[in-house]
């Protein structure tokens, strides 16, 4: 099974922000995981040129993942939908929190699940 974000927030009443990503099943288990052991994750989230989220006004783990059959993400690859990528922010951020504490972890969201889950477990104070 599949999962796909996709939503819009309006941002500063400008413009909408258009968010999309898809999941699989790993990726879904990870976000959930992060979404029952840490609740919310704020941080800045920056679009264009000088928009965006600042003062941790922006939470990573408030969007709803709906299921996709595989035929349903072979028509959102044919018509290209695209938007911002919360998975590669939410990866970002995670990485950059624990570098700041001296921890190396790059590319988190490609290690193993269980090896993910210890990480993000044994360092959830700092989110």
């Amino acid at each position: 099974m599949n999962y796909v974000i996709t939503t819009s927030i309006n941002w500063a009443d400008e413009c909408d922000v258009h968010f999309f990503d898809i999941l699989s099943e790993e990726d879904y288990r990870k976000y959930d995981f992060l979404k029952q052991t840490l609740g919310h994750l704020y941080a800045d989230y920056w679009f264009g040129t000088n928009e965006g989220w600042e003062d941790g006004e922006f939470d990573y783990l408030n969007f709803e993942l709906k299921e996709a059959t595989d035929e349903e993400i072979e028509v959102l690859k044919k018509f290209d939908i695209q938007g911002e990528s919360v998975i590669d922010r939410l990866a970002e951020t995670i990485e950059c929190t624990l570098d700041w504490e001296g921890i190396s972890c790059p590319d988190i969201w490609g290690m193993e699940y269980g090896e993910f889950c210890q990480i993000i477990d044994d360092n959830k104070d700092l989110f």
